[in-house]
């Protein structure tokens, strides 16, 4: 599994539009992608998420399509939240009340451990001094 400044962590900001062609940040979130070198991070909160949205905010065949590729697609390395990682962003999460979603703090818990950027479209990851690629 890549690690440090080989890899981001990617947020269901960017995949969700990165899947929905109607999204204002389509073509923004395709730029983003294509201009990674590395496989991307993904946590598997943030995939449940994603297809989620997607099936809420487009089509199930458009998350049933995103969740096919996310997971056979070489570019994303789906990571299984450890106990340790969860705890942590359990904590996290009751200390920051409502201010970030559940699947936003274990983002922060891996991405503050492993020293990683993240690409999401969501600013408030810079409360955390986390390299975001927006």
């Amino acid at each position: 599994m890549p690690t440090g400044n080989n890899t981001a962590i990617v947020d269901s900001s960017v995949l969700v539009a990165f899947f929905n062609r109607n999204d204002e940040f389509f073509d923004r979130a395709n730029e983003i992608l294509a201009s990674q070198k590395a496989p991307l991070l993904l946590q598997d909160i943030v995939f449940h998420e994603t297809v989620a949205l997607l099936r809420k905010r487009v089509s199930k065949s458009v998350a049933t399509k995103a969740a096919q590729e996310l997971t056979t697609s070489a570019f994303f390395r789906l990571q299984i939240g450890t106990l340790e990682v969860v705890a942590e962003a359990v904590n996290l999460f009751v200390e920051k009340k409502a201010k970030y979603s559940f699947a936003d703090c274990v983002i922060v818990v891996v991405a503050l451990r492993q020293k990683m950027p993240v690409i999401s479209f969501d600013r408030h990851f810079r409360d955390f001094k986390i390299t975001l690629i927006a």
